[in-house]
């Protein structure tokens, strides 16, 4: 499966045609490049003067980093974060000058990306080659960097790998839109299966169709399913990009979100390395963000790759928003060195703590009161259980009756086909036909339209039947108007399988809610199913040892590999450490 050693990627001939013709515009790069230049007297740009800006410092309360992991933040004047420099204060309040970001900020996050991943472009390639090297380029979160990177790897209409159930608004907001072919890549407990991927390339090269240049993947906390790729697992589908000469967007929002051992033993930083690790070819494009580690608002994160690929991303970011928020980079920054990497580090196990415990209070709940009805994997990572119906449901259980049955039962969860690859596009395509139709209909009651007012005009005697007749079959059913705003994709579910999976996000509220949450899904679930509700039943062990979930072994297929078995409760030491507490809904 290896194939043939792929030499360096050379990243010019990677570009679309819009990233060829993207250039830097003229006067970004004459401002930026004598931007504080000593002794300059700046006369050729229009930048706002520093002493018009309303705000002189910036001061926040700062979280405590002490405590129990759920204990709620420091209140204001605790402790406080103050930007007083005169110079900081007008960079938050100023455009951009430096295409990869606020320098400080660019170097932060190299460091980190460098000591977490140890990159493999920082070493010398094929024995004689100087290193490819990698760069950083601060961005606005994770989805207006991945709708630069698809913009400039991709052409309208491109197929593209991604996970079988993935990121939605990638699919919805991205990628259809640019009316690319979405090649969905089978997922097992491990996440990206290679084998699979590898056969469809195959089937593809032997049917003389259209082979992709990119997969997209979210190897950790893998949204929607929580899987998680081990190192092992990663340098298998590594191999298989290698051999067809892939590129890889690492869409790693939930990295820092880990807990594999539970909360006892948070890793903190000692986390595994991404795909950079093993880019030996400069093939991999990291894509981190702050949304999950410090808060979404601040609409920050950063780009890591090869140097060709960070300096042409940058044109996009001066082109379209002239850069991230200055006052969050800026801001960030300093509270970042403020707590060194010790106190960052604090703060990364606090956060993994919380959510592992919240984890495990969801596992303890689903066990409660879905046993029998669904299955689900363990998370181990990120913030998200992926669940199966199955019980009384059979083999055909379909999801999409959830959102009705769980809205009459006042809880909510994601069914499996608004996060299907397969049923999202097959929806796409199908609005697409609608407004085909429609704008069909339009031209011929225009056409019927003009036909009568000529008849008119001519002071002719109109066949009023014939006209009206004409008029009315173009306008008068509406049918094609109430499924083009009614559409959702429900649609799909003529043309695709449905899917009996959904995902439950454990979170947003508190375990109390948690607790309410899944009893309240149960009765959704049984209600799709067209069973009966009865009485949970409880093992007295629950309430102090958790849920006793095992992990399922044998067979994988599209996605079942990746769901829980549910055995007889047992009693697993990591729940009985988290002193998980199970209360019966009355």
């Amino acid at each position: 499966m290896t194939g043939p050693r792929v030499h360096t990627v050379d990243w010019e001939q990677r570009w679309s045609n819009e990233a060829r013709r993207k250039q830097l515009p003229s006067l970004h790069g004459i401002v930026s490049k004598f931007s504080g230049t000593q002794g300059m007297i700046c006369m050729h740009g229009g930048i706002p003067p520093a002493d018009s800006f309303p705000f002189t410092f910036f001061i926040g309360g700062m979280c405590d980093l002490g405590g129990d992991a759920n204990g709620p933040h420091a209140p204001y004047g605790a402790e406080t974060l103050a930007v007083t420099d005169p110079d900081l204060v007008t960079a938050a309040q100023q455009y951009n000058m430096h295409a990869q970001g606020h320098p400080p900020l660019v170097n932060w996050a190299k460091e980190m990306v460098t000591s977490l991943h140890d990159p493999a472009t920082f070493a010398a390639t094929n024995g004689s080659q100087a290193p490819i090297g990698m760069e950083i380029v601060i961005t606005q979160g994770s989805s207006a960097a991945l709708e630069a990177l698809f913009r400039m790897l991709l052409e309208p209409g491109d197929p593209v790998l991604l996970e079988e159930y993935t990121y939605a608004h990638v699919v919805e907001a991205h990628l259809l839109p640019m009316g690319c072919e979405l090649l969905p890549v089978r997922l097992d407990a491990g996440g990206v299966d290679p084998t699979h991927l590898d056969a469809l390339l195959t089937a593809r090269q032997a049917a003389g169709q259209p082979l992709p240049r990119v997969l997209y993947t979210i190897p950790t906390g893998q949204n929607p399913t929580g899987s998680v790729m081990s190192h092992e697992r990663m340098q298998e589908v590594y191999n298989v990009t290698r051999k067809w000469d892939l590129l890889i967007i690492e869409d790693d929002a939930y990295y820092w979100l880990q807990y594999p051992s539970g909360i006892d033993d948070v890793p903190g930083l000692n986390l595994r390395p991404g795909f950079l690790r093993l880019d030996a070819d400069g093939r991999v494009v990291r894509v981190d963000s702050l949304a999950k580690l410090l808060g979404p608002g601040f609409r920050l994160g950063w780009l890591a790759g090869p140097p060709a690929l960070a300096a042409k991303f940058s044109l996009y970011t001066a082109g379209t928003s002239v850069g991230a928020n200055m006052l969050s980079q800026v801001m960030i920054t300093e509270l970042l060195k403020r707590w060194g990497r010790s106190g960052f580090e604090l703060y990364v196990k606090r956060l993994q703590a919380r959510y592992a415990r919240n984890a495990a209070v969801a596992a303890a709940a689903a066990a409660q009161h879905l046993t029998g009805l669904v299955e689900w994997q363990l998370a181990k990572a990120g913030m998200f259980l992926w669940m199966k119906m199955t019980g009384t449901a059979g083999p055909e259980a379909d999801s999409s009756q959830l959102v009705e049955a769980a809205a009459a039962e006042n809880v909510m969860v994601i069914p499996g086909h608004l996060v299907s690859v397969a049923h999202l596009q097959a929806a796409f395509h199908q609005k697409q036909r609608l407004y085909r139709q429609q704008r069909r209909q339009q031209q011929h009651s225009r056409r019927a339209a003009e036909h009568y007012h000529q008849h008119h005009q001519q002071q002719q005697q109109p066949d009023h039947d014939q006209l009206g007749h004409e008029l009315s079959d173009a306008v008068a059913d509406d049918s094609w108007q109430q499924a083009v705003h009614g559409l959702d994709t429900s649609v799909a579910r003529a043309e695709v399988a449905p899917s009996p999976y959904f995902r439950v996000s454990f979170v947003t509220v508190g375990p109390e809610a948690v607790q309410e949450g899944f009893a309240r899904l149960r009765r959704a679930v049984v209600s799709c199913s067209g069973g009966e509700i009865s009485e949970t039943p409880i093992d007295a062990s629950l309430g102090k040892h958790g849920s006793g979930l095992v992990i399922g072994e044998g067979p994988m297929s599209t996605c079942d590999g990746i769901l829980t078995s549910l055995e007889e409760p047992t009693t697993p030491q990591a729940h009985a450490d988290a002193g998980i507490q199970v209360q019966v809904s009355s």
